[in-house]
């Protein structure tokens, strides 16, 4: 008798499922294995995830069946499969504004960190999840359209070589665009969500190398400027994108530049009402 296959909740409407046996089990896992659930109801968008070797060693993967993608090389694997999702998922979840964001959550309240890549963000998440803050995602961040509740997108934390030397030692893999990376779970987050009362700070985060640390106050028009050019598909995905940027512009924000982590998790402690350790 088959096995039932394993599934990740990879985003708020969307899971993947895989045969326990599947190629391509060890690289859902590498990378979302914060979303693993037990399936108690069809969702509304369903993958069944598995693949084919090839001859020369290459994995030909299968989308319900068909053929949609190739995995040259092991170490390949999960930048593959996480770029592949995060369009997928972008893609699929049309209720949701989505945005090239990290967020965080401490004690039922909520921080964002809108930023472009090479902000630090990743590496800053890493750190405050060491730190007792529960991680919804370093990527991507949805915001149903309606009700402005943040949902996470639950893979693993990635880190480029620029942070190998500021995290534990782990398996490298290679992509594509960035070079090589390393795939870190934290011990608390997952399919995790809060509501927009929760929200509680905005962060554009910007790590320095010339050991230049503080803390400033932003204009709402700031934030909402970030957040438009971090909208995944742009404002013409829905018309109520907009207005969902409007009103997390009116949340409190700061820039926090900062060249030592201690430093940008001691300010945002501060300006959310919590106490430092």
């Amino acid at each position: 008798m088959a096995e039932d296959p394993l599934a990740w909740q990879i985003g708020p409407e969307v899971v993947v499922q895989t045969p326990a046996c599947s190629p391509v089990r060890p690289f859902m896992d590498t990378v979302f294995s914060l979303a693993r659930v037990d399936l108690v109801e069809k969702p509304r968008y369903s993958v069944l995830l598995d693949a084919e070797e090839l001859r020369n060693g290459a994995l030909q993967v299968l989308a319900d069946e068909m053929p949609v993608f190739r995995i040259e090389r092991p170490e390949d694997g999960p930048p593959v499969i996480e770029k592949i999702f995060a369009h997928y998922c972008a893609r699929m979840c049309v209720e949701y504004a989505v945005f090239h964001a990290a967020a965080l959550r401490i004690n039922g309240k909520g921080l964002l960190l809108p930023a472009e890549r090479g902000s630090g963000k990743s590496t800053l998440c890493h750190f405050l999840t060491r730190r007792g803050f529960e991680y919804l995602g370093d990527d991507l961040i949805f915001i149903h359209l309606d009700t402005l509740d943040l949902h996470a997108f639950p893979k693993a934390i990635t880190l480029k070589s620029g942070a190998f030397d500021f995290v534990p030692e782990e398996a490298t893999y290679q992509d594509a665009v960035r070079g090589e990376v390393r795939y870190y779970t934290p011990t608390v987050g997952g399919n995790a969500s809060f509501m927009y009362k929760d929200l509680k700070l905005v962060v554009l985060p910007n790590y320095t190398h010339d050991g230049i640390n503080q803390t400033r106050q932003v204009l709402p028009e700031i934030i909402a400027l970030s957040m438009v050019q971090q909208t995944f598909g742009g404002l013409e995905r829905d018309e109520r994108t907009l207005d969902a940027i409007s009103r997390f512009s009116e949340k409190p924000a700061y820039m926090i530049e900062y060249a030592h982590q201690d430093f940008a998790e001691t300010a945002i402690r501060r300006l959310m009402g919590e106490p430092q350790l």
